[in-house]
């Protein structure tokens, strides 16, 4: 069977995460469906404790840092959730940039939840596909205009790079991606972004069989 290559294979699935998301008050709109930013996805630096991070959260009124066995499922990122009604929605910005100015953080992203419960945020990183390689000149070009780094070449596809951005890029990794597509230099760019699961129970009676599915 021949695989064909899209930007999506890249797109992170956190199937067990047990927040409690779903009293906030706060709403925006993304992608026309209605929309509540829950709290934050923070990346800080190596190393960065657990009983340190907790200590910078703590700063922050209305915020909770999830415990040390939730942010155990993605080890480079932590979670910070808004306690309910404690962070209007205006001050939700603002809150991020404080963050921002701690040393240890190396950047804040906002994570959204859905009406029907699922959550998502865009992680640190982005890929670009090159039309071919003379193209790499423009990604440097663009890298150092967007204050984005090229972190190399995905050693799955060939003219693949990741590229990450932090608190001082002219946007998220979600914001950069877009950026970089616009711009019509290059075969496609897309977010590495984290989505929940409510169910992910096959319905396929060969399951059984298919030993790759859950191969560690």
């Amino acid at each position: 069977m021949k695989l064909i290559p899209i930007p999506q294979l890249f797109v992170l699935c956190i199937v067990i995460i047990s927040f409690s998301f779903n009293s906030f008050s706060q709403s925006i709109p993304e992608s026309g469906h209605h929309a509540t930013p829950a709290g934050f996805i923070i990346k800080f630096s190596d190393p960065t404790s657990y009983a340190r991070q907790q200590q910078i959260i703590s700063a922050f009124p209305g915020l909770l840092l999830m415990d040390e066995k939730t942010n155990s499922l993605l080890p480079k990122v932590s979670f910070a959730k808004f306690f309910p009604g404690k962070i209007p929605g205006e001050k939700i910005n603002a809150l991020k940039m404080e963050l921002e100015k701690q040393e240890e953080i190396i950047f804040v992203n906002i994570l959204i939840t859905m009406e029907s419960g699922h959550f998502s945020a865009p992680l640190g990183e982005f890929y670009v596909k090159l039309f071919s390689e003379r193209d790499y000149p423009e990604l440097e070009k663009l890298a150092e205009e967007t204050n984005t780094k090229i972190l190399g070449e995905y050693h799955y596809m060939p003219d693949v790079f990741i590229l990450s951005a932090d608190k001082n890029s002219k946007g998220n990794s979600k914001e950069m991606a877009k950026y970089f597509s616009s711009k019509k230099t290059f075969r496609y760019a897309s977010p590495n972004m984290m989505f929940s699961l409510e169910d992910c129970s096959p319905n396929d009676q060969l399951y059984s069989r298919q030993w790759a599915i859950e191969n560690t």
